[in-house]
């Protein structure tokens, strides 16, 4: 750090200095060749003791920093002597004449316009702030390991960005592949496919699925930093996935196909037990599953219910999938988004229209 910032008002101050790197730029020399010519001018006037390796290393990144930000005002941290920001003539302002304590009017030096000013000293106190937390909560689970460091990511912004990036890297085959509970059963009816079918007797779904997930952020103290947020993102969001689709399609077939319709009070178990899934209604799962306790079933609100028996199609989904990641006060919300064709039979497939259950009520 102390080296950097020396390094930096050397070639502040330094005519010859700051000559070398509009040469650079001029002559489009190479990295290594501001480094080296750097290097060995600033090396005999360091201050303090330290390696010329140091030396060499600290003047590498200043010339791969200017090689890759290029021109511009940049905003440098005091205390670890990187650039933080650059900014341009377009965040500043001329603020025009201004008046002296001796009456005398006198052009203004320009200055940082007030939205930029305000984002970056907001971003200086975000950075002491969750520096802050993470030295509260390492010294309040010593030791660490590898994995508890990999969950404090979600107590910061840059971890949290870090944590969405990682999880946009995963494979949507796979997320889907290690789902278990009814997101696996509704799997092994439509069977996770990497390219359709030809099956002329199959009718072909197209649509996105999407999973939602919110997260208080507002006191990262509290957060358990044994909780892996990450593997439960990985096996939540399939489950978000497969309701969406499951919803999907449960409209479709109702579109598709007709059923009689059954008084709620009429049915018993033995009407229900021919199906290897249900999907339903979280009031109508409930009824259900007293007339059929061992009834499995896809909870997902407001559709009307239909089963599965057997193979009914095959799933194809991409290799890739959006991830969206907002943060809105203090709550942390993620998305992930995916494009999916269902191929259905729906000889395979039943609908069930349903009249007098009764519905919890809801207070909004």
């Amino acid at each position: 750090m102390d080296l950097l910032l020396q390094i930096r008002g050397m070639i502040k101050h330094g005519v010859e200095l700051r000559q070398l790197f509009l040469r650079f730029r001029a002559e489009q020399l190479s990295v290594d060749w501001l480094r080296d010519h750097l290097a060995t001018r600033v090396a005999p006037l360091i201050t303090f003791d330290c390696d010329f390796v140091e030396v060499v290393d600290a003047c590498l990144y200043l010339a791969d920093e200017y090689n890759q930000l290029g021109e511009g005002y940049f905003i440098v941290s005091t205390e670890t002597g990187k650039t933080t920001a650059v900014l341009t003539e377009d965040d500043l302002y001329d603020p025009g004449k201004m008046a002296r304590h001796s009456g005398e009017s006198v052009q203004g030096l320009q200055h940082i316009k007030p939205s930029k000013a305000v984002m970056l000293t907001t971003f200086y106190h975000e950075s002491a702030r969750e520096k802050d937390v993470l030295n509260k909560l390492s010294a309040k689970y010593p030791p660490i390991n590898s994995l508890q460091k990999s969950n404090l990511r979600i107590a910061t912004r840059s971890g949290r960005k870090n944590l969405v990036q990682e999880l946009a890297e995963s494979d949507p085959r796979e997320l889907l592949r290690r789902s278990s509970g009814t997101t696996g059963t509704f799997l092994e009816h439509f069977r996770l496919e990497d390219a359709p079918r030809e099956d002329r007797n199959l009718d072909k779904l197209e649509g996105g699925a999407s999973f939602h997930s919110t997260q208080s952020i507002s006191d990262p103290l509290t957060l358990n930093i044994h909780h892996n947020r990450l593997g439960a993102l990985r096996s939540a969001i399939p489950q978000g996935w497969v309701r969406d689709i499951c919803r999907q399609l449960a409209q479709k077939a109702f579109a598709v196909k007709r059923g009689l319709t059954y008084d709620i009070e009429e049915l018993d178990g033995k009407d229900l037990e021919w199906a290897d899934l249900w999907i339903a209604d979280p009031d109508v799962y409930k009824v259900l599953r007293k007339l059929h306790p061992t009834l499995r079933a896809v909870p997902v609100e407001g559709v009307d219910p239909i089963a599965l028996c057997g193979v009914c199609g095959h799933l194809v989904v991409p290799s890739e999938f959006t991830v969206e990641a907002v943060e809105r006060f203090d709550r942390w919300e993620v998305r992930a988004n995916i494009s999916y064709e269902l191929y259905v039979d729906w000889k395979a497939i039943t609908v069930l229209p349903l009249v007098g259950v009764p519905r919890e009520a809801l207070m909004v």
